[in-house]
């Protein structure tokens, strides 16, 4: 699943953080296996992954994160085992022109 779109927030609690304004929203979700809460607490975390060695670095989540933070936007994560993942990337949105 990819979707993206427009979203308002007033007061909403992202990764611990309470977070206001308008934000354009990336939205990618899979129907895999899953995550557990314990996975889930180290997934931005640099090198880690939960594939066997050699199979993954563990690197994709902690930069998405970075690359969010850079740009005063956020990362949402919500997984369920024998479910899957979806993962909500929150950036600014601006409603002036493009700067060229």
């Amino acid at each position: 699943m990819f979707k993206t779109s427009n979203a308002t927030l007033e007061q909403l609690s992202i990764a611990g953080e309470s977070v206001s304004g308008d934000f354009v929203v990336i939205s990618v979700g899979d129907t895999g296996n899953g995550m557990s809460g314990e996975s889930l607490e180290h997934i931005f975390e640099p090198f880690f992954t939960t594939k066997d060695t050699g199979k993954g670095t563990g690197l994709g989540l902690s930069m998405v994160c970075g690359f969010a933070e850079q740009s005063n936007g956020y990362v949402s994560v919500a997984s369920e085992i024998g479910v899957g993942t979806t993962v909500d990337l929150y950036l600014p949105r601006s409603i002036g022109d493009a700067k060229e």
